[in-house]
């Protein structure tokens, strides 16, 4: 398997070689980093679909993920496995959901835009479900549920990463993230992604983050848009 996912990113299919990676270590529920970095490539690839960011940009990201997933795989463990095999992935399984309706039910009247956030998670795999049921041939490589799955374990990651931090900490990290009168995207997106955790929902934002139009104004108003949310919960 290790063998199989660096002929992969020797050979250039990087999607190829995140997929197979994910579905490697599919079984260790403590592993986000394979997840993450599938997501890092998603995001990445539909801001090129969407013609929103430069080539160089795109080239910087693009290496960024290459060697993180590079020196990942360096440390995976080596196998006595003939390295010629390869693994199918398997989409036929009904999936888990038990870890998003567990998180519905803890913030459906404390939370409620994080338990909505974990509904529509659930709608996502039990569509993704009902199709395979009807025919068996659909998303044969499993791409469908691996982009389902690393949208889940991105929204659980940064619950975990939240939960980490008391109130306070993650209201003055926001704060140190957006203390320039014009904060830069990358700032912005870090102080959401806080926010989040702590129940922020903001569609205009998320639009402006993924347009990241060069306008100090629409920076502005992000930021004052998190700042309005960070006080609102600073007193509750």
């Amino acid at each position: 398997m290790k063998n199989q996912i660096k002929q992969l990113i020797r050979t250039n299919k990087i999607e190829k070689a995140l997929e197979l990676l994910v579905q490697y270590k599919k079984t260790d529920r403590y592993d986000h980093t394979s997840i993450l970095l599938l997501s890092r490539w998603n995001r990445l690839q539909k801001k090129v679909r969407q013609g929103i960011i430069s080539h160089s940009e795109e080239s910087m990201e693009h290496n960024k993920i290459v060697v993180a997933l590079q020196q990942y795989v360096r440390d995976l463990p080596e196998e006595s496995k003939n390295p010629s095999e390869t693994i199918n992935m398997d989409t036929s399984s009904e999936q888990d959901t038990s870890s998003l309706h567990r998180i519905i039910r803890e913030n459906k009247r404390r939370r409620p835009e994080i338990a909505e956030e974990a509904r529509g998670l659930v709608a996502r795999f039990r569509k993704w479900q009902d199709k395979k049921n009807e025919s068996p041939s659909f998303d044969p490589a499993g791409r469908r549920l691996a982009a389902i799955q690393a949208d889940e374990q991105e929204f659980i990651g940064r619950l975990q990463e939240a939960k980490k931090d008391s109130l306070e900490d993650v209201i003055s990290k926001v704060d140190e993230l957006l203390k320039d009168p014009v904060p830069n995207y990358d700032d912005l997106e870090k102080a959401y992604n806080l926010a989040r955790g702590r129940g922020m929902k903001d569609r205009w934002i998320e639009d402006q983050l993924g347009s990241q139009v060069d306008d100090e104004e629409t920076k502005i108003s992000i930021a004052e848009r998190i700042e309005e949310y960070t006080q609102s919960i600073r007193l509750t």
